[in-house]
């Protein structure tokens, strides 16, 4: 085995022996390795072997049939890599923040772990193989990619596999893939995505700044918490009769949101909802009962609400920094939260009930210039 005591300090240039087989955990961590010459004869390299080293480059010898988690975690200089054809796993981290620029995964290799190529920002091309089957958890999250074709022989692709890949506007995802998971496409860069095939489970597209069209499964009874969060180009929503459910922060900061069509059976808007959203007029169907905090904060473009009967429940700061002029509060309204109309300024008169009227003049601080009605 090769270890760390093989290396001589600040040795820039290592060839290693042709008989050694096997390289130790942790053997060039940290060092001021640029270049390594590997034999033919090696079969393993062990975990964080390289990790945080200077190497700039590295050829695999083809019998290496493991290489270890964090194997080239954070080698910042590292920008070439061959892979030998003999591998079955991509580890955890094996990649992570390396600066590697392209990468093309050896058939054979069946799974891509957790977090491999993490913050990988400067890889822009990835060809997997047709053996693979699974993607892990955030494996390519935070990478550069633009484009890529995932094979018809995966199965499974983990929670934000892809997030916060800026730069990612195309890519494929085979009917074998039944499931999307969570935040699987979180802020990348794609305009349009069917899954109306599939299984939704989380926020898959949020942050998407360019998405404007989409296809959900018709059988979906429920839009998740922040799955439309800061989808900024999306114009119109039409919510399928089969929801049931809304989550918090769902549509928040979707800015160029100006129509909503609701599905009849929801029955309350969660918190903060459509905060941050620019329409100017919004009716809230019969059948809402409740309005929780924040639903409609800081929609600075929203100038008229209609309220339904059936509503009974208003939250806190429910209506804050909106442009509403007059606020009309159903009769079965009865609760009323903390500063449900703050910073609005354009508020001159809010009509309600003689019991809600008695509550506000005990806690009138946020309503000073806003006149009150009883009706």
């Amino acid at each position: 085995m090769f270890t760390n005591a093989d290396i001589a300090e600040k040795q820039s240039v290592v060839v290693v022996p042709s008989y050694i087989t096997d390289i130790d955990v942790r053997c060039f961590k940290c060092a001021s390795v640029t270049r390594i010459i590997l034999p033919d004869s090696l079969t393993r390299i062990g975990k964080s072997a390289f990790r945080k080293c200077k190497l700039k480059e590295i050829k695999v010898p083809e019998n290496v049939v493991e290489i270890g988690e964090k194997c080239f975690s954070e080698c910042t200089e590292l920008t070439s890599v061959i892979l030998s054809s003999s591998l079955k796993k991509i580890v955890w981290c094996t990649f992570y923040k390396s600066n590697i620029k392209s990468i093309e995964i050896p058939e054979g290799v069946t799974s891509i772990g957790i977090c491999s190529f993490k913050c990988c920002s400067m890889l822009t091309s990835v060809k997997l193989p047709s053996t693979l089957i699974e993607i892990g958890n955030c494996a390519f999250t935070g990478s550069g990619i633009t484009s890529i074709r995932i094979p018809e022989s995966v199965t499974s692709i983990g929670c934000e596999c892809f997030d916060d890949c800026s730069t990612l506007s195309d890519i494929y995802i085979p009917q074998s893939v039944k499931e999307i998971r969570d935040r699987v496409l979180k802020a990348t860069n794609i305009a349009s995505i069917d899954v109306s095939d599939r299984m939704v489970t989380g926020a898959v597209f949020c942050y998407c700044k360019n998405l404007t069209r989409f296809k959900l499964p018709l059988n979906m009874t429920e839009y998740y918490k922040n799955m439309f969060t800061c989808v900024s180009k999306l114009e119109r929503i039409e919510i399928p009769d089969g929801i049931t459910k809304l989550g918090e922060y769902c549509f928040l900061g979707c800015t160029s949101l100006t129509y909503i069509k609701f599905s009849p059976n929801i029955t309350e808007l969660p918190r903060a909802c459509f905060c941050n959203c620019r329409f100017k007029h919004i009716t809230i169907p019969e059948g809402i009962t409740r309005l929780r905090a924040e639903c409609f904060s800081s929609c600075s473009n929203l100038v008229s609400i209609t309220l339904p009967s059936t509503l009974v429940h208003i939250g806190r700061r429910c209506f804050e920094s909106t442009m509403l002029y007059l606020i009309v509060i159903p009769k079965n309204v009865n609760h009323l939260g903390v500063k449900f109309c703050k910073k609005c300024k354009n508020l001159s008169l809010i009509k309600l009930s003689q019991e809600l009227f008695n509550e506000l003049l005990n806690n009138p601080s946020h309503l000073k210039g806003t006149k009150l009605e009883i009706y």
